[in-house]
């Protein structure tokens, strides 16, 4: 690879020189230690660099990680706004990767030689082009706007920020840079004319000019001497007390992989060491004050991110981690990545979820759970009372990578026959092997049970996203191939051992509806129970709690407030409810998993009403939230909160419920 740089003028010659051709090679060093290119999908082979090597010290390889379960086409990312391109916690470095279906979060861990990340999160769709402000901690990588996950599984966790708490540990700040405006500004005292012409305080920089409306970034290399590195993506230089030191012409298409000559901060790294950038076919390091190189990897390069503590280098697919503080020994070497064939499960015997089988039958090729597809369906035997046989249908098969391993998510349609079947989500191993299914039999805080359809699934490492069509609500018809008014967007994550829910929206006719946290309505039923109408007043209308002190039952002793807010009850997760058991819609039951049953629905209940069962603490026989035992084998619950949902999970109570009131 070769670079070329050329000595500024002298303050006094003539003339502007425009810095674009070459006027020597730049020789490239490769010192210290022996550097192996081994290309394995586009993988780098390197050795480990030690933790106390400066940007000057060739950087050497710590891991390389398959990424192609995000797609074929990976773009690195940088993670903040100030230029932070990959932040570091001990041997954990976090990336941000641009793929086809959006962006994630991309855990990679330094000591591991299994070939894949350790995790991978989707970030939110309205996260997607916009700048994060992430923070790093032994437990969670922090980027604020509800960005919150858990650093050992890579699942979301709650956003909550604490005044006056420790700061992050061991973050990586990244090259500050300042794009030249028309006139000098705080961060910078060099600016551009359209022409592309810098200045420094205003005296313009002999020499040095820029491609007229292209932009070009400055960063400071070294803070103390003011010595500044300009690109606009074509040329590279160095500024310092208004002169210019040197330029560099850069490779082609390097203004696109290191992210220079727009309008948003390049993702280069600037210091008194090295200036390190990227070129399609290596990796750069530059002296600061001379220009000259300092060591090159020869490596093809489709994108890049780095700070002063790694290099995240992708190439197609693949991506290599350089200059990491890793555990391996100086003459060790990581393993290259696994080359795993692709299992087709379409044509394998397998462990199906146990739901599935069950509704299948014992029509299935093969004993308990275990069944064998042909072309992705298992097909059973006719009924002996006549009608359609079950079946088993793979619908859609998305790679995934489950506790840094790389697996499969199917869809299974599992159809016992007529008109019931069972949406399943199956994830399998390298080995056909099950490893966990997100039951969908019964949705979370959905109270009602019918078969709907799966649209729009989508799976980013350990996370799955997927549309539940034709759920039936409050005010549907109720039958098992009745198609229902509601939709939900559910999100799920693989903590380690299964498949959890951790998200819901719901679309209903009424309005969208994500189900309050138990814990914030629990807070409520608290206050209410213990007279802080103050805090009630936000989540109450002033009618409801001015009926609370009317009397409840013919000895005049109980109150609304006592009866419904009893001290120490508690109050189980709020379920969206479904139609209920009559064609009025006035009355009947509320279902819940299990056989829990609200009896009772309101003659006001709507679409996206919000139904939240309060059960008694102890034994006190006076407690009104004491279940009762059904038919079902379930219970009746007999105190009950009815809220309106917001698409935000907030909520007002809209009743009181109260069996037999």
């Amino acid at each position: 690879m070769n670079l070329s740089s050329s000595q500024a003028p002298h303050a006094s010659s003539p003339g502007s020189t425009k810095i674009r051709t070459a006027n020597r090679t730049l020789i490239i060093v490769i010192a210290a230690v022996l550097l192996t290119v081994l290309m394995v999908g586009g993988g780098l082979l390197l050795k480990h660099l030690r933790s106390d090597t400066k940007q000057t010290e060739e950087p050497r390889l710590t891991t390389t990680v398959d990424l192609s379960s995000l797609g074929e086409k990976i773009t690195a990312k940088p993670l903040r706004a100030d230029g932070a391109a990959v932040m570091s916690h001990n041997e954990i470095h976090i990336a941000r990767m641009a793929h086809s279906t959006g962006e994630a979060l991309v855990a990679i861990d330094a000591t591991s030689t299994t070939g894949h990340p350790k995790w991978i999160t989707p970030l939110p769709t309205d996260s997607v082009d916009t700048p994060l402000d992430c923070r790093l901690s032994d437990e969670t990588v922090d980027c604020g706007d509800g960005i919150s996950v858990d650093m050992a599984t890579g699942m979301s966790k709650e956003h909550v920020t604490e005044q006056g708490s420790s700061p992050h540990s061991q973050e990586t700040t990244g090259t500050t840079s300042a794009r030249l405006e028309a006139t000098p500004t705080d961060k910078t005292p060099l600016s551009i004319d359209d022409s592309g012409h810098v200045s420094s305080d205003g005296t313009e920089v002999t020499g040095l000019q820029f491609a007229a409306g292209t932009p070009v970034w400055a960063a400071k290399a070294v803070e103390k001497d003011g010595l500044w590195v300009l690109s606009d993506g074509a040329v590279l230089a160095g500024v310092k007390d208004g002169k210019q030191l040197w330029g560099t012409s850069l490779p082609e298409n390097s203004a696109e992989i290191n992210g220079l000559g727009t309008g948003t901060a390049p993702h280069w790294i600037a210091s008194a060491d090295a200036v390190v950038f990227a070129s399609p076919n290596g990796i750069h390091a530059v002296d600061p004050v001379k220009g000259k190189d300092i060591w090159t990897i020869d490596t093809p390069v489709t994108s890049w991110v780095g700070s002063t503590d790694a290099i995240v280098v992708v190439n197609g697919t693949m991506a290599s981690v350089l200059g990491a503080n890793g555990s391996k020994s100086a003459d060790g070497t990581p393993a290259p990545p696994s080359t795993t064939s692709t299992i087709d499960l379409a044509n394998t015997t397998l462990d199906v979820p146990e739901k599935c089988a069950q509704v299948f039958g014992s029509g299935a090729a093969g004993q308990g759970n275990s069944v064998t597809f042909a072309n992705g369906t298992v097909k059973g035997d006719a009924p002996s009372g006549g009608g359609a046989p079950g079946a088993i249908q793979m619908m859609e098969t998305h790679p995934a990578l489950l506790s840094g391993k790389p697996a499969s998510v199917v869809l299974l349609n599992c159809n016992g026959g007529g008109n019931y079947s069972l949406s399943s989500l199956a994830a399998y191993d390298t080995e056909a092997h099950l490893l966990g299914a997100l039951d969908l039999e019964w949705l979370p805080h959905f109270a009602h049970l019918q078969e709907f359809q799966i649209d729009g699934l989508s799976v980013v490492g350990g996370t799955i996203n997927f549309k539940a069509s034709g759920l039936q609500l409050l005010g549907d018809k109720e039958c098992n191939a009745c198609r229902g008014s509601g939709t939900a967007d559910i999100s799920a994550a693989w903590n380690g051992q299964e498949f959890v829910t951790t998200d819901v929206v719901f679309h209903t006719p009424a309005g969208d509806v994500r189900v309050p946290k138990t814990t914030d309505v629990q807070t409520l039923y608290d206050a209410v129970a213990s007279g802080d109408d103050n805090y009630a007043a936000t989540y109450m209308s002033p009618q409801l709690i001015a009926s609370l002190g009317n009397a409840v039952g013919s000895s005049g002793r109980e109150t609304k407030r006592s009866v419904h807010f009893a001290e120490g009850n508690h109050v189980l997760d709020c379920s969206l409810a479904g139609p209920t058991k009559t064609a009025s819609g006035s009355s009947g039951k509320v279902e819940f998993p299990g056989g829990n049953t609200i009896p009772i629905a309101s003659s006001s209940a709507a679409h996206g009403d919000l139904y939240c069962p309060v059960v008694a603490s102890g034994d006190n026989a006076d407690n009104w939230a004491k279940p009762m035992p059904n038919t079902a084998g379930g219970v009746d619950y007999t105190i009950w909160l009815v809220l309106s949902g917001q698409p935000d999970g907030s909520f007002q109570v809209k009743e009181l419920g109260r069996f037999g009131g």
